[in-house]
């Protein structure tokens, strides 16, 4: 959390440099060329993002002891991503990679029997059976501009995400395994603002959405139930 706040005060340190510096060179009356909807330039966007809520992951398999449920529920997930682009009138389009990452805090387990449900948790111990995502992602975007000074997006990615996923240590209930990773199929969806705080310079908020497919436990027959990752977004996008 603290290099997260480090991160979002260096961004807007930044931006207020850019934007005094803007203020400097150009004439007021420049202003209005400030919006950067249904304009065309490249551009580059950094952002810092928390996730909303802790994902959770459901662990099945002929591995799994017969009639136990196994969810791991890890950590709100910490993400940052780097896009550059280019803007075509009201469209964007732009290569996005970014990187999300949370540790476990619990899995349950549920024991289904003729005679009871029992529900019991584990706390998973640091750093054992972390969960990270580097992803590359194509994106499409339509701009919207809401007034001079403010775009509302929506933009649609695809493309791959190598998921790592650290050890997990449940032999009791018949899944244990070292760290490994896979390279999966992935698509996301993004809705936010951008404020044209200069003439080349943004700040952005946005909500991302990410979708990451199941998949197999290296070594051990049992799999991951999907993930679905959410975050709220903010940065900065410079137009070149």
């Amino acid at each position: 959390m603290k290099n997260l706040l480090k991160y979002l005060s260096a961004i807007l340190a930044l931006t207020a440099l850019t934007t005094a510096s803007a203020k400097t060179d150009d004439a007021i009356s420049d202003d209005k060329a400030s919006g950067h909807s249904g304009r065309e330039s490249f551009y580059f966007e950094a952002l810092a993002g928390m996730g909303g809520a802790g994902s959770r992951n459901t662990i099945t398999g002929p591995a799994v002891t017969a009639g136990t449920l196994l969810d791991a529920y890890t950590q709100a997930p910490r993400s940052g991503q780097v896009e550059v682009g280019r803007t075509l009138g009201s469209f964007r389009l732009g290569l996005n990679f970014s990187y999300s990452h949370a540790y476990a805090e619990s899995v349950r387990v549920t024991t289904v029997t003729p005679a009871e449900i029992s529900n019991v948790m584990h706390t998973v111990g640091y750093p054992n059976y972390y969960r990270e995502y580097l992803s590359c992602m194509v994106k499409g975007y339509y701009d919207l501009a809401l007034c001079e000074k403010l775009d509302a997006f929506v933009g649609l990615g695809l493309g791959v995400t190598s998921a790592r996923v650290g050890a997990i240590e449940l032999a009791d209930y018949g899944v244990s395994t070292g760290y490994f990773s896979k390279t999966l199929f992935t698509w996301g969806l993004d809705v936010g603002l951008a404020w044209h705080v200069a003439k080349r310079v943004d700040l952005v908020a946005k909500y991302a959405f990410q979708y990451i497919p199941g998949f197999d436990i290296k070594g051990v027959d049992a799999s991951f139930d999907r993930s679905l990752l959410n975050s709220i977004c903010l940065g900065v996008r410079f137009h070149l």
